[in-house]
């Protein structure tokens, strides 16, 4: 059976929304559930942790019909410690929400971490420097 929906851990889901839109947390005041979810698994991928008392934050409809959406998901997926035979297995969708949730899960933690002390001069600085980082380790070499 197909899973239908993203999960987030209730107490998380309950105000992450209006806390990104209170701040416009990197300018993102006005993104979608779904777009927000995405950031929050990608920054969640290093560190996937469980969602206990889950809650419904996105609809699976939204994330078929996004046409960036699952192809996002799936690569972060990809690249995860997964063993090559057990490709299958990741790409089916059970197994690819519930990493994505586990992921996002981390993810907002981080994103409601940041927020306490979120300064957007300074935040957005650090995030330019970051991805710089990334780029200068993992593309140009």
């Amino acid at each position: 059976m197909s899973k239908k929906t993203l999960f987030l851990h209730y107490d998380k889901k309950k105000n992450i929304k209006e806390k990104v839109d209170q701040a416009d947390y990197l300018g993102m005041s006005q993104v979608s559930r779904l777009e927000l979810f995405l950031l929050a698994m990608a920054i969640g991928k290093k560190s996937p942790t469980e969602v206990q008392n889950k809650d419904s934050l996105v609809r699976g409809e939204y994330v078929h019909k996004d046409l960036d959406a699952l192809p996002f998901i799936i690569s972060l997926s990809i690249g995860s410690n997964q063993k090559e035979e057990d490709i299958d297995d990741l790409l089916n969708d059970e197994n690819l929400f519930s990493y994505a949730e586990q992921c996002a899960n981390t993810g907002f933690q981080v994103i409601e971490d940041e927020i306490e002390h979120y300064n957007p001069d300074d935040t957005e600085l650090e995030k330019i420097i970051e991805l710089n980082d990334i780029y200068e380790k993992n593309v140009k070499q």
